[in-house]
């Protein structure tokens, strides 16, 4: 009975282990978000470019991706430790180094904001200084 409440534990951690998410994960999120949001095929085209304007397709684009990815959640907010995980793996950057950059940019939604905006002002602040880390994240592994 033992061997199967510790193999359950197991289980159970190995299933919430993040899967670093590659380009091609990346191409899927991009064209599911654009079904589910509506987005038209020449918008997507400028998204690829990273260029996502700060108008609400933009924002509830990066909202739809990031909850795919899933480093984002509508009810905490960034998910740190995944989005460390992610840009981790892209980069020369140490662990503790992409996290203290990552809560940098992390903090509580605001009484009048959205969860597209929510998510779209950490993505914002983040890039700002890191976009090569985040291009570097998704390449292929």
């Amino acid at each position: 009975m033992k061997f199967l409440i510790v193999l359950s534990v197991i289980a159970l951690a190995l299933a919430d282990e993040y899967k670093v998410r590659t380009t091609d994960d990346l191409q899927v999120f991009r064209e599911e978000c654009g079904k589910e949001l509506n987005i038209p095929a020449e918008r997507l085209e400028k998204f690829k470019m990273w260029d996502f304007g700060d108008d609400e397709v933009g924002r509830c684009y990066i909202r739809c991706s990031f909850k795919k990815f899933p480093i984002f959640d509508d009810k905490t907010g960034p998910l740190v430790d995944n989005l460390v995980k992610q840009l981790v793996a892209g980069g020369n950057k140490t662990e503790d180094e992409v996290r203290a950059e990552v809560t940098k940019c992390v903090d509580e939604k605001k009484a009048d904001e959205n969860e597209c905006s929510w998510a779209f002002r950490g993505f914002t602040c983040f890039k700002t200084a890191n976009l090569q880390l985040i291009r570097a994240s998704v390449k292929k592994v």
